[in-house]
């Protein structure tokens, strides 16, 4: 007989034992050999041993999941007669290999699954594994370590919001009945409670900083993954929402609304005096001769490269796109397109009860936004210092500062080179990369720095020769502007946001903001610079490359002898006139476009406070 009624009364060695069962079993070979097979064998079971009727059955005849799981945890001693060739002992050292760390990356989880299951499927021969349970079993058996990894799993699957990325409730409600997930319907209950209690949630952690300077970001999101078939009524479901977060600066306190907004709106004079006060000394150099070649390691390289990369799986991004701090305000509809929807933005922040408070002691939140977003918000504090009130806009307006934020800065003047310089770029990406290559017209952000990166270091290796090639006092266009592109404004650009915005030296951000401002003055104000003619006269007649795109000049460019130069002040007659033009020109502009409405005369009386505001300026300078 292969299994023979025990004379005792146990107990059970089975340490799992439910002890359900007053009938015992002796332990026979044929039981070790089926419970083998059926992977139910403890590695502590002998022949002889005595276990209840329903041990048995869970271990021989049903061979079921839990002593399944009992035998793979207990399987760390075997006798080594019992192997009978190699690939059982590879097996067992894979069993009996715990490691002391608890902790496992996706990859390295993965490779270890692969490799039970290779030995499971291809050498064991066996059948493969279609239950969850069974096949979660069966992997923490082999390895305890893969615990950790199904737990973080399965949260990952963001259970507790599951259709918040697509899924459909007939789907979450399938993945409840196979244990998965919880019901459509808690998981809605779930989501409404989340809804509701929001506006509390953004109150009291405002609330928590209500002391602490608050910088507002508002941009707009377009949801393009969604379906785009048309129909008879739409033709496409993407849609395009505002986001609204909130950053606290904890280090810092509350800013200050005083005299925080000129009340000449944008006054011209003023800006013309501090140009010339200012910066003009300095901008007959280029970027390299102010600060140097930037010459860094790889790593920092890297980090430069991927400034405009938001991606936080990103090694290089982890702390710098922390959202650790940050408030979400709201996420709406909104296309951000005109300035009633930035103004509707903006009311949603202060509806805010803490913001109400914050604005009540006279603070003002600094709006960090994109091109578009800052002179929308710049245009409605405008209107509300010459009408007043205005049915949509407060006073609460004034209590904003909008800017353009250093990473716009960035990206757009990047851009701006690019595009006014894209023969030079196609003629140096045929020769990288052979004829056969072309350059996109409007390439990815990635692809720019890449390309301004090489000009950069190519540059480096040889300025020292082309300078001494052609004198100090070369006068050729086309030297010039290149001089000027590879000397200036590659460098400026490409270091004006990761090295001196993130280096936290205000003057010299600011002064690379002034350049950046006279670069832009350059390419748009296409016809009236004073050394355009002369360019014109001048210019080589290049193959495939317009003339406009030399616009922008050697940091002055005109090419003084030092001791001219010296005579006017260290400053270019030339050029500060032709700035006080375009910041003229700029700020007629802007009080232009401030419409009258029908019963207002448009006196405009605020001229008259900018113009004392200087002449009390200009005043006690003078003093």
């Amino acid at each position: 007989m292969n299994m023979s009624r025990s004379t005792s009364t146990g107990p059970c060695v089975i340490t799992v034992c439910e002890r359900k069962s007053d009938q015992w079993k002796q332990v026979t070979e044929n039981v070790i050999v089926k419970s083998r097979a059926n992977n139910t064998l403890p590695s502590y079971l002998k022949i002889g041993d005595t276990i209840c009727q329903n041990c048995y059955n869970g271990i021989v005849v049903n061979f079921s999941i839990k002593f399944q799981q009992h035998a793979q945890n207990n399987l760390t001693q075997f006798n080594i007669e019992d192997i009978e060739n190699i690939e059982d002992i590879e097996e067992i050292e894979i069993n009996e290999t715990e490691s002391t760390s608890t902790t496992l990356s996706f990859s390295e989880a993965i490779e270890i699954l692969t490799d039970i299951l290779y030995i499971h499927e291809r050498r064991e021969g066996k059948s493969a594994i279609y239950s969850y349970d069974e096949f979660r079993s069966i992997m923490e058996g082999k390895d305890v370590r893969l615990k950790a990894f199904f737990k973080e799993l399965y949260l990952s699957s963001n259970p507790l919001s599951k259709n918040s990325t697509g899924t459909t409730d007939t789907a979450i409600d399938t993945l409840a009945e196979l244990g998965i997930t919880m019901t459509s319907r808690t998981v809605t209950l779930y989501k409404t409670a989340i809804a509701e209690e929001h506006a509390n949630t953004v109150n009291s952690a405002l609330a928590e900083c209500s002391e602490k300077a608050l910088v507002l970001n508002i941009d707009d999101y377009h949801s393009i993954h969604t379906i785009r078939m048309p129909n008879t009524t739409t033709t496409s479901t993407a849609a395009h929402l505002a986001t609204i977060l909130m950053n606290p600066i904890i280090t810092q306190p509350a800013i200050s609304r005083i005299n925080v907004h000129n009340p000449g709106l944008v006054s011209a004079e003023l800006i013309k005096t501090n140009i010339e006060s200012k910066f003009m000394n300095l901008y007959g150099l280029s970027h390299n001769q102010r600060w140097g070649f930037h010459v860094v390691d790889d790593d920092t390289r890297m980090e430069e490269l991927t400034v405009h990369s938001y991606d936080i799986r990103l090694k290089e991004k982890r702390n710098s796109r922390s959202m650790k701090d940050v408030i979400l305000i709201d996420l709406q509809e909104n296309n951000l397109h005109t300035l009633d929807d930035y103004v509707n933005a903006i009311n949603t922040v202060v509806n805010v009860p803490t913001v109400q408070q914050y604005i009540r002691k006279e603070h003002v939140i600094p709006i960090v936004a994109d091109w578009p977003g800052q002179i929308h918000i710049r245009m409605a504090i405008s209107h509300y210092l010459v009408y007043r009130n205005l049915p949509n806009i407060t006073n609460t307006i004034l209590f904003f500062l909008p800017m353009l934020g250093p990473l716009h800065v960035s990206l757009n003047s990047r851009e701006l080179v690019f595009l006014q310089y894209q023969p030079f770029f196609a003629a140096m990406y045929k020769y990288i990369f052979g004829e056969w290559a072309v350059l996109a017209q409007n390439p990815k952000p990635w692809h720019i720095n890449l390309l301004l990166e090489i000009s950069r270091s190519a540059w480096q290796e040889i300025s020292v020769i082309v300078k001494n090639k052609f004198g100090p006092l070369c006068k050729d266009a086309e030297y010039l502007a290149l001089k000027n592109l590879l000397d200036n404004s590659i460098p400026l650009v490409l270091d004006i946001y990761a090295v001196l915005f993130q280096s936290g030296d205000f003057n010299a951000y600011l002064e690379s903001c002034f350049c950046v401002w006279t670069i832009s003055i350059d390419f748009v104000e296409l016809n009236n610079h004073p050394i355009l003619e002369t360019i014109k006269t001048e210019l080589p007649k290049f193959s495939d490359a317009p003339v406009e795109i030399f616009h922008s000049f050697l940091s002055c460019g005109h090419t003084y002898h030092k001791i001219c130069y010296k005579n006017n002040g260290s400053k270019c007659p030339h050029c500060l006139l032709f700035l006080q033009n375009g910041v003229d020109e700029q700020a007629v502009e802007e009080e232009n476009n401030i419409p009258c409405d029908d019963d207002d005369e448009c006196t405009r009386p605020t001229k008259y406070a900018a113009n004392s505001f200087e002449k009390a300026l200009l005043d006690f300078q003078m003093k």
